[in-house]
Order: C-alpha cells, then sequence, then structure tokens
C-alpha cells in the first residue's frame, strides 16, 4: 500500500482554482499546488470537475478539468513541480463532469445536453473522440460535433 505521504487529490471550485494536496505522515492534508486554470485555458468561470488520471502502467499524472465549456488536460512536468496546459477543447456546450476508466485510457465527460462523450489516446498520442451516449443511445464511431473544435491535438509530454 502507498505511503501517507505519498497520497494525493485535487480539488476544484468557484475560484477558478485546482489545488493539488498531499498527506503527510500523519494523515494531515496540506496544498502543495495551485493551478489558474481560468489563466491558463482564458475562462472566466468556475472549475466545475477535476479528475486525476490513476496511474495504472500511465507514465505521468494527468488531471482533467471542466471548465465553462471547456475540457482541458493538464500534465505534470518531470519534475513534479508544475503543471502545464497539454490539451483544451472547446465542446460547444458546458461540461459538467469528468471521469476516467480504472487503467486511465479512457475519460469520459458529461454535458449540459445531458449527453457522455468519451475520448481516448491513441499510440501516436492524439485523443480523438471514440463514442457519444445520448438518449437515443450509444453511437461510435462518431464525427466531430457541430461547435466543438479542438484547440490542441495532440497530447504534449
Amino acid at each position: 500500500p502507498p505511503s501517507q505521504s505519498s497520497r494525493r487529490l485535487a480539488s476544484a471550485g468557484s475560484d477558478a482554482h485546482v489545488a493539488i494536496w498531499q498527506a503527510d505522515e500523519k494523515g494531515l492534508w496540506s496544498q502543495l499546488q495551485r493551478i489558474d486554470v481560468a489563466e491558463t485555458m482564458g475562462m472566466a468561470e468556475w472549475v466545475r470537475d477535476v479528475a486525476w488520471r490513476p496511474g495504472c502502467g500511465v507514465v505521468g499524472h494527468v488531471l482533467a478539468v471542466c471548465i465553462g465549456t471547456r475540457l482541458g488536460t493538464f500534465g505534470q512536468a518531470e519534475d513534479g513541480k508544475s503543471w502545464s496546459l497539454r490539451e483544451d477543447r472547446d465542446m460547444g456546450q458546458i461540461v459538467y463532469k469528468a471521469l476516467w476508466n480504472a487503467l486511465g485510457t479512457v475519460l469520459s465527460v458529461s454535458l449540459e445536453d445531458g449527453s457522455v462523450r468519451v475520448f481516448k489516446e491513441n499510440l501516436r498520442g492524439v485523443v480523438h473522440q471514440f463514442a457519444f451516449a445520448d438518449g437515443s443511445g450509444v453511437h461510435a464511431p462518431c464525427p466531430p460535433q457541430s461547435g466543438e473544435s479542438m484547440i490542441a491535438l495532440r497530447m504534449r509530454a
């Protein structure tokens, strides 16, 4: 099992920041880092959700962040001290929730209209939407939705 000092979590809220917390040996939590999502992504809204990608065989720490109509992914630098925007995707409507699968290879997001978009990264590092679900069922493969634009196509290490 991981030691207390290696336990970390991310939180977000109306201040448009993501905070990274770590537990010490006594189980007390302290803030390690703070990411200014609003400034980085150019959105003056609150962060609705943050999801930490599980580290099961996946290299590097990645956070998925929902802010306004955008879905961003942030990667941690090799020095472990800073986070940078890897991908910024305009979904065309409010993004409410992000959820990684148990292996950290698939990311699902729920949107304002009740639909769910499902993304994964291919072996070349290109992230693409491969399915979506709405009231009429699950659809795959799926073309880009109108109003959706990719600001960055590749996940950058």
